[in-house]
């Protein structure tokens, strides 16, 4: 792909006004042109769609109110104020439980850091408002999974998979997180100890960021963040892993580059290739240069010259585009996983881990016990060629 590649939206004028928006601060030359494609001819209706799809209604409602409030349509500012009032709200809720919970969890001697959620909003845009979400991230260490997990449940929050102790030290080297929820799934939180599933191959040292912590202060509290350096590799991954399925990750991606001039990029780039991410790393960056102009090293510029790139980004940079996106199959999330790899050997760490790694969803599909228990591969195996593509006709959708 082209480091050059222009992927601004020209000839859609909800999307360029929706790319346009999409940022922490928006400078005079560009909410001029904010101002001249509210007064044009709009579909409205659309607008609204695209940004609830791509979670960008909170900052679409707040440049739109201050830069050109009188040419939105009466209902549409109504329906965007009410919105941002409610996510204000509820937003306020999570980050007074985060901080509640980071409290306990660090008193109790768990030592635990936010990422994502709230204190990402904070960094990024400067107001938990200004960021949609609906869960609380929480990263702690490996060896403190159970004990933050019996901390949070005595808060009255119901775990998503109940894990017999026995599969307990299988479960935190297979996977990476533990969600609970509350208040009728209200209030979801995910216990993190990784970035994503020992079947993705990426391995992810955390000691690296629990070295590099910083401080911030959210809603008056202090607290350890990761620093700019791991959050960016962290991002990237985990929306490497979500086939970057929503505009608002490449936004936050480039707000977040934004937000400090002087990027460790040496260190980030080594990172990487201890993680065998370069190329996801590249990818993303890639598209927040040609979505939002932001910064693009030129370890990226260089990666992205790689032949399968362009048709990997106008699959990605399509789905933006459209009011309700299909479906991702899941072969089509590997497609895309495997093009993102570095090498060969990745794509096959990859395919066995995909098919080898048995899961909590495993275990609940069918019960195997004793000796049994050794035919989980087989039945992850079956499970695996089922959701990936087997049609009833016996061959690949």
């Amino acid at each position: 792909m082209n480091a050059t590649l222009d992927l601004q939206p020209l000839h859609d004028r909800e999307m360029r006004l929706l790319v346009h928006c999409a940022r922490a601060t928006v400078e005079p030359e560009r909410a001029e042109q904010i101002r001249q494609l509210a007064a044009g001819e709009l579909d409205w209706e659309r607008l609204l769609k695209l940004a609830e799809r791509n979670g960008l209604r909170p900052l679409l409602y707040w440049h739109l109110s201050r830069i050109c409030a009188a040419s939105v349509p009466a209902v549409t500012f109504e329906f965007l104020r009410d919105y941002f009032r409610k996510n204000s709200a509820f937003s306020l809720l999570l980050t007074g439980e985060l901080l509640r919970l980071l409290t306990m969890l660090n008193d109790r001697g768990v030592e635990a850091v936010p990422f994502k959620g709230p204190a990402m909003a904070v960094k990024l845009y400067g107001h938990v408002a200004l960021r949609q979400f609906c869960d609380l991230d929480i990263l702690v260490r490996a060896h403190d999974v159970w004990r933050a997990s019996q901390l949070i449940e005595e808060q009255g929050f119901e775990p998503q998979y109940r894990i017999p102790k026995e599969r307990r030290a299988a479960f935190v080297r297979q996977d990476y997180v533990q969600m609970f929820h509350r208040d009728g799934r209200r209030t979801v939180v995910e216990l993190h100890w990784g970035i994503a599933e020992r079947s993705f191959a990426v391995p992810f040292a955390a000691d690296s960021v629990w070295a590099r912590l910083e401080s911030m202060t959210v809603q008056g509290q202090t607290m350890s963040v990761p620093c700019a350096e791991d959050l960016l590799l962290m991002l990237c991954v985990h929306g490497s892993r979500h086939g970057w399925d929503k505009l608002e990750g490449l936004a936050s991606l480039a707000a977040l580059m934004r937000c400090k001039a002087d990027f460790d990029w040496p260190y980030v780039w080594r990172r990487a290739r201890e993680m065998r991410c370069r190329r996801m790393l590249a990818f993303a960056l890639c598209l927040a240069h040609g979505l939002f102009d932001a910064p693009l090293p030129p370890e990226a510029a260089a990666l992205s010259e790689s032949r399968a790139f362009p048709a990997m980004a106008g699959r990605v940079v399509r789905d933006f585009y459209v009011d309700v996106v299909e479906s991702r199959t899941p072969a089509r999330q590997a497609a895309l996983h495997v093009g993102l790899k570095d090498s060969y050997a990745d794509c096959a760490r990859y395919w066995a881990g995909l098919v080898l790694t048995v899961t909590p969803d495993d275990w609940a599909a069918v019960r195997l016990r004793g000796p049994l228990s050794l035919g989980y591969p087989l039945v992850r195996a079956i499970r695996v060629a089922r959701k990936h593509g087997l049609n009833h006709s016996g061959g690949f959708q």
